[in-house]
C-alpha cells in the first residue's frame, strides 16, 4: 500500500495505537495502574522500561519499512476535565520516556503527532518539551487560548470542537456549522490551530455529521486564507 502512495500528492501517515499509559492498564487494570504509581514505582519504571523498548523498535521497524511522513501516536492522559494522574507522576512515569520516544521518531525526519481526546492543560509545556509538533483531540475543555499564548507556536493544536454537542442521534446541522464556527473564531486567530473533530480519524459516530464538519471548515478557511 505504501509502495502505490504518489508521494507529491500524499503524506504517508500510520498510527501508534495504545501508548506507554494505556498498555499499563490494559496489562493490570485502571485502578491498579493509577495505584501501583505510589504503592509499586520501582516495578511500574521497570515495566515501562520494558514496553518502551518494545515500542522503540516496533518504530524503528515501522520507518525502515513503510517510510512515513508522519505517526500519530495514541495515549490519553485525562479524561474530560482533569488529568488521570497528578502533572508530578505524569513527569515522572512517562515524560522523559516518551521524550526518548519521541526524539528518535524525529531524528528519523518524520513528523510526531499525538492523540489524547483530554484534558491536559497543565501539561501541555511539556508536552511540546518532549517533541510534540501536533497534539490531536484537544478538548474545548482545555483553556486553548491560554494554552497558545503560552506555547507561542511550539505545538500545533488539532480539536476544539465539542463532540458531545455535535455529534449525537439528534444532531442538527445549523448546530454542527455554529460549533465548527465558534472554534474558527476563538482559536484561529491566534495560529497554530486545526479545528477537527476530537476523535482522531476522519469519522463521525453518526452519519453525516462529519461531512457537515469538514464542510464548514472549508468555508471558514476562506475567511483566514
Amino acid at each position: 500500500m505504501a509502495a502505490q502512495v504518489d508521494r507529491k500528492e500524499q503524506f504517508i501517515a500510520t498510527i501508534v495505537s495504545t501508548g506507554l499509559f494505556e498498555r499499563l492498564h490494559f496489562l493490570m487494570g485502571f485502578e491498579d495502574t493509577l495505584m501501583n504509581f505510589l504503592l509499586e514505582p520501582e516495578a511500574v519504571h521497570e515495566l515501562l522500561d520494558y514496553i518502551l523498548a518494545w515500542r522503540m523498535r516496533y518504530v524503528r521497524e515501522m520507518i525502515d519499512n513503510l517510510g512515513p511522513e508522519a505517526i500519530l501516536f495514541h495515549d490519553d492522559w485525562g479524561a474530560k476535565d482533569r488529568l488521570f494522574m497528578s502533572a508530578d507522576i505524569w513527569r515522572e512515569f512517562f515524560k522523559p520516556r516518551y521524550a526518548q520516544l519521541y526524539a528518535y521518531v524525529r531524528g528519523r525526519g518524520v513528523l510526531v503527532l499525538h492523540h489524547a481526546d483530554s484534558y491536559l492543560t497543565p501539561i501541555t509545556g511539556d508536552m511540546a518539551e518532549i517533541g510534540i509538533q501536533v497534539w490531536q483531540g484537544v478538548l474545548p475543555s482545555n483553556d486553548i487560548t491560554g494554552i497558545q499564548k503560552n506555547l507561542g507556536g511550539k505545538m500545533l493544536l488539532m480539536g476544539g470542537l465539542d463532540a458531545g454537542l455535535i455529534d449525537r442521534v439528534d444532531w442538527k446541522e445549523d448546530v454542527v456549522r455554529g460549533e465548527v464556527r465558534r472554534a474558527c473564531n476563538e482559536y484561529a486567530p491566534a495560529g497554530g490551530f486545526i479545528p477537527c473533530i476530537t476523535y482522531g480519524g476522519a469519522e463521525s459516530i453518526y452519519p453525516g455529521v462529519y461531512e457537515t464538519i469538514s464542510d464548514e471548515i472549508r468555508l471558514q478557511s476562506r475567511l483566514y486564507f
